[in-house]
């Protein structure tokens, strides 16, 4: 029973407890650790959620002033710099905060994504026009194949392209300067798959196993050192659990970092996909 409770963290599953020997008494130990454990967990999940809740109001305010701020005139340049400096700093922390509510929403379970049926190729190249623009303002090429698929995935279409969003940026934070970033849709057993790969140094295997944590980074000289969350990852691997997929760090070979989102086909059942 403790083995189950340990390959599943169901921790609010009791060990069943019979007599009073020595067993007995090992189990209702291991139950009040467990609930310790699961209260400590919730408490940890409600502050995440309300803490995220609490912050957006005041930021949404800061960055209602200093937009009107900027829009007054007789403003310096130096003054207007500042302003816009600032504002760029409360974004990131309101897509923190946005990005905190939708783990923190996963962790509770109630991650649960509006379910339509979405052309998948459709969804690509409204995130590929802004992955291109990244890609192009690093002086990157972007090598795309999504044309010969008539892919279809049952999901919410704002949370997929957040998914697939943040791996082309990854895929562009992280690379060097002439480099490549590739993007393919592809069929694949028991659904789809989003292929994203890009050029850059190699990611460890020791980075490579923590890559999708919260807050994770690996070293900031590998690319660009652009600025992040360290969440990106996260959010896309939190999503595709939501969808019944999964996303995978396939490695570095040759020169090439290579991530994989597959999603189960609209006509599947979620939870029935497989890779």
């Amino acid at each position: 029973a403790a083995e189950h409770v340990a390959a599943t963290s169901d921790l609010d599953t009791p060990i069943p407890v019979d007599g009073s020997d020595e067993i007995g008494r090992l189990a209702r130990v291991l139950n009040r650790m467990m609930d310790r454990l699961e209260g400590a967990f919730q408490q940890q999940r409600r502050f995440s959620s309300d803490a995220s809740h609490e912050l957006r109001t005041p930021l949404a305010v800061m960055q209602g002033k200093i937009e009107a701020a900027l829009q007054e005139p007789g403003r310096g340049a130096k003054d207007s710099e500042t302003f816009v400096e600032l504002l760029e700093r409360v974004g990131q922390l309101r897509s923190i905060i946005d990005s905190l509510l939708l783990l923190s929403r996963s962790d509770a379970g109630s991650l649960v994504p509006d379910r339509g049926e979405l052309a998948l190729a459709e969804l690509m190249v409204d995130v590929l026009e802004d992955a291109e623009i990244l890609a192009d303002e690093a002086g990157l090429e972007m090598e795309v194949d999504i044309a010969a698929t008539d892919a279809k995935v049952s999901g919410d279409g704002r949370l997929l392209r957040l998914a697939i969003s943040n791996l082309l940026t990854n895929a562009v934070k992280y690379n060097h300067q002439g480099g490549k970033v590739q993007c393919e849709v592809r069929d694949v057993r028991g659904g789809y798959a989003v292929v994203v790969r890009n050029t850059g140094p190699p990611i460890s295997e020791a980075d490579g196993e923590r890559i999708f944590e919260r807050f994770y980074r690996v070293d900031p000289a590998r690319g660009f050192a652009r600025p992040g969350t360290g969440l990106g990852l996260s959010l896309s691997h939190v999503i595709a659990r939501a969808h019944g997929g999964h996303l995978t760090f396939e490695g570095s070979h040759e020169g090439w970092n290579t991530f994989v989102l597959r999603l189960p086909p609209a006509t599947v059942s979620s939870g029935n996909s497989e890779s």
